[in-house]
């Protein structure tokens, strides 16, 4: 009896497992079917903690997960396969490519806006006449009126998305 015991117990060891061998990555947030891993979350935090140092993690989490969002919006204007065929394009610029589009394109800066900006803010422009600095005001306003619309975008993104943070603050 002890014997067949022992037998089935050598047995038993000479089997190989995975159970011990694998490492299995914490998942601290998703998009979708896309998951951010703590290791991705700590090294994006890292990288951006040197640009700007003080960036939360949290900050940093929202950012992936924004990124994520339009990144998927990207690929449905097959925005990254023409990129991936090409072999030019980064993740940012497709991005970038994807905000141009859906929402850059869409905002005009009148002439009367520029004018209004001018002439509130006619000391910052150091006695330059309104032609000289159009051009960086107009540039100013629509890059106000893109984060804006972004913002709004992203937030429209993210109550038509399932996405969630799996770990606690």
């Amino acid at each position: 009896m002890i014997r067949k015991s022992l037998i089935i117990f050598f047995l038993l060891l000479s089997f190989p497992t995975n159970s011990c061998s694998t490492v299995i990555e914490s998942i601290v947030a998703f998009v979708e079917d896309e998951a951010i891993t703590l290791t991705e979350l700590d090294d994006a935090y890292k990288k951006m903690s040197i640009i700007s140092p003080e960036i939360s993690k949290e900050e940093v989490m929202n950012i992936i997960i924004n990124r994520l969002l339009l990144l998927k919006e990207a690929s449905k204007m097959k925005l990254d396969s023409f990129a991936i065929n090409k072999n030019t394009k980064d993740i940012s610029s497709i991005i970038d490519e994807y905000v141009d589009i859906k929402i850059k394109s869409l905002i005009f800066v009148r002439d009367e806006e520029v004018q209004q900006f001018y002439d509130k803010n006619k000391e910052q422009f150091k006695g330059d006449v309104l032609t000289n600095v159009k051009d960086k005001i107009e540039a100013y306003l629509i890059e106000k009126e893109t984060n804006k619309r972004l913002k709004e975008h992203l937030e429209l993104l993210r109550s038509n998305t399932n996405w969630g943070i799996t770990i606690k603050k």
